[in-house]
């Protein structure tokens, strides 16, 4: 059904950023919003493969996400 790797990751990130879209609605809560944030993130580095920038500009959105979620849960 797959004919390639990237097609069943789409889709299995596509899914997944659509249960935290529905959980965010659902909870209400700003950590659902960076869950979703994270995930789209996550999936933009993964799938799109752009330029080395664009990923380091990433993976930073990402550390700072982790990094504003452990101190603001602490």
């Amino acid at each position: 059904q797959y004919p390639n790797y990237d097609d069943m990751l789409t889709t299995c990130f596509n899914l997944i950023i659509g249960v935290e879209m529905i959980r965010m609605l659902y909870l209400h809560t700003p950590i659902t919003v960076f869950e979703v944030l994270l995930f789209a993130i996550a999936r933009q580095i993964i799938i799109e493969h752009g330029s080395p920038l664009n990923s380091l500009i990433g993976v930073i959105a990402i550390a700072i996400f982790i990094c504003h979620k452990k101190i603001f849960c602490l």
